[in-house]
């Protein structure tokens, strides 16, 4: 092998070293596990499903919910579809979704009674596409 050829294929190694040593990294900030520790631009929780990211925020039996791509981009939803199973201590409450805004979806009811803690499962279904489904936990401090 002549010395350029071998320069290549060092500088190939290492980059290939790089982007191996990268991979964990870019894998986890995308994950529930690590969105749990941020707080949405609302003030929200943070769930991912796919190519989406969304953000829920409980106030006095209202929820909303926005729709971003994993860059951060407000995805539309117009024409989406969805509800919250909220599991409360008092039993589930399910409350439909009807698009808001430019990325929105929101729901109430006055019914729901947070107890010590309040489990959602949100499903979801973006026009013309399969419905996705994610979950969010909410404690007595976090409401």
């Amino acid at each position: 092998m002549n010395r350029l050829n071998t320069r290549y294929l060092q500088l190939l190694l290492l980059l290939g070293c790089f982007a191996l040593t990268s991979l964990p990294t870019i894998l986890f900030a995308h994950s529930n596990e690590y969105l749990e520790t941020i707080t949405g631009v609302h003030g929200g929780k943070l769930r991912m499903a796919e190519q989406y990211h969304f953000e829920m925020v409980l106030v006095n039996g209202e929820v909303r919910m926005w729709v971003t791509d994993h860059g951060d981009k407000p995805q539309s939803t117009s024409g989406a579809t969805g509800n919250v199973k909220f599991i409360t201590s008092g039993g589930i409450v399910t409350i439909e979704l009807m698009p808001s805004g430019e990325n929105a979806l929101i729901g109430k009811d006055l019914k729901i009674k947070y107890g010590d803690s309040v489990k959602a499962i949100a499903t979801i279904t973006m026009n013309g596409q399969k419905p996705l489904q994610t979950r969010f936990s909410f404690d007595a401090a976090q409401k």
